[in-house]
């Protein structure tokens, strides 16, 4: 479910509940694996029971940062992306 999102100058960010029984765990490793089927790059992890969080990037210079926090009934997940300026419409 959306819960919001904005953005500008190349950075962006979204956030939306996911009403799950999958474990923190479950759910990182399953967005990780589309990161690295999209050709992005993981940079850095860190994986716990109630928080997750991750970054990524890509060969044309752009980031992404994903948050996975613990919530009655599942997770908020939380994305930025950051684009560089060549790529930016």
């Amino acid at each position: 479910m959306p819960h919001g999102g904005g953005g500008s100058n190349g950075q962006e960010s979204a956030s939306a509940f996911l009403g799950t029984s999958r474990t923190n765990r479950e759910l990182f490793e399953a967005f990780s694996r589309e990161m690295v089927s999209q050709g992005w790059t993981e940079q850095a992890h860190t994986l716990g029971e109630e928080v997750s969080s991750a970054g990524w990037s890509d060969e044309q210079g752009g980031v992404v940062v994903v948050t996975l926090s613990a919530v009655t009934g599942g997770f908020l997940a939380r994305m930025a992306v950051t684009r560089p300026e060549q790529l930016r419409t």
